[in-house]
């Protein structure tokens, strides 16, 4: 199956070491996600997790890069493995995100716009959750 990728990204007025506990801990899923609903208990390496599309487990593996954290966003959702990916690029006092996902294809341009933009106003509330926590 073909897929498209899609990145969205953002500007956080926070450190980097903000972004990334806050991004790499799936407890935080729910508040800045519409997709992620509630997040249970970490359980061998992975949180029971209700989305919209029913019950998944969830897990993120981070790692540290020179320049960079990255962040994958790990779900087995309906037995198939989903990924995004974010990546963090410190500044001097602010923090770029990129957010990855990718989408089957073929998908109608409307669920692929409106996916997007729901993907653009996640990372809004995101960098008002931080900007708020860090200032």
């Amino acid at each position: 199956m073909s897929v498209t990728v899609h990145t969205r990204s953002v500007e956080i007025d926070a450190p980097v070491e903000i972004v990334s506990a806050y991004v790499g801990n799936a407890r935080n899923l729910p508040l800045w996600t519409k997709f992620f609903l509630e997040v249970g208990d970490l359980r061998q390496g992975r949180h029971a997790v209700d989305t919209v599309l029913g019950p998944a487990q969830t897990w993120i593996e981070s790692r540290v890069e020179p320049g960079r954290s990255l962040c994958a966003i790990c779900s087995i959702i309906n037995g198939s493995l989903e990924k995004a990916e974010v990546t963090l690029v410190p500044g001097e006092t602010t923090t770029h995100l990129d957010f990855t996902i990718r989408l089957p294809d073929p998908l109608p341009r409307e669920h692929v716009e409106n996916r997007l933009r729901i993907l653009q106003e996640e990372l809004g509330d995101l960098k008002v959750l931080l900007e708020r926590a860090y200032a």
